[in-house]
């Protein structure tokens, strides 16, 4: 099958196949790049709706799957196929475009997501982090910075704290703790 043919041509999706597909049966088009790019806009949906913090791990490989689509409708983009291509896929051509930008600008959309995670679960977590150390020492209560570092769960945190009163100890997968250090 040419290139021409492949970008153009319909692909049959046979219908008794076992992998689900996230975008339905009846908003699938018949090209596999506009099925993909459109899955693409599905996974990209679900890390902004999800309820947790999300790590660069989790989504950066999965995420690089859709670089090929990517290139193509870039390519097409530029060509000036886009529409037509678009049109022939019964594809939105203004939601390949926002796909395409939430693509670009992943790392960004992640980050506000992380934020806006962090700032409303400082909120709803409040009285988990005020007591969080109470067993511990009953005196030690996390300042906003500490909270943060409990609640961010990147792969790689590092929490570097200078000796005053208190000496913060970093404990794997983000968690801090204070002690008191006597003062000699």
């Amino acid at each position: 099958m040419g290139f021409l043919e492949r970008l153009f041509g319909y692909i049959k999706i046979q219908p008794n196949t076992n992998k689900t597909h996230p975008v339905s049966s009846q908003e699938r088009p018949k090209n596999e790049n506009a099925v993909r790019i459109l899955e693409c806009g599905k996974y990209i949906k679900s890390l902004q709706a999800a309820d947790r913090y999300i790590a660069r791990s989790e989504y950066e490989n999965e995420i690089k799957k859709y670089e090929p689509d990517i290139e193509l409708f870039s390519a097409l983009k530029k060509s000036g196929m886009f529409e037509d291509f678009c049109k022939r896929n019964a594809v939105l051509p203004k939601k390949v475009e926002k796909i395409m930008e939430s693509y670009a600008n992943i790392a960004t959309l992640v980050d506000e997501h992380n934020d806006r995670f962090v700032a409303d679960s400082l909120i709803s977590e409040k009285e988990y982090l005020d007591n969080i150390l109470k067993q511990v020492d009953p005196d030690i209560l996390l300042d906003e910075d500490q909270r943060k570092v409990v609640l961010t769960d990147e792969d790689y945190c590092l929490v570097i704290a200078g000796a005053g009163e208190r000496v913060i100890i970093v404990i794997p997968h983000g968690s801090a703790v204070n002690t008191r250090t006597s003062a000699a």
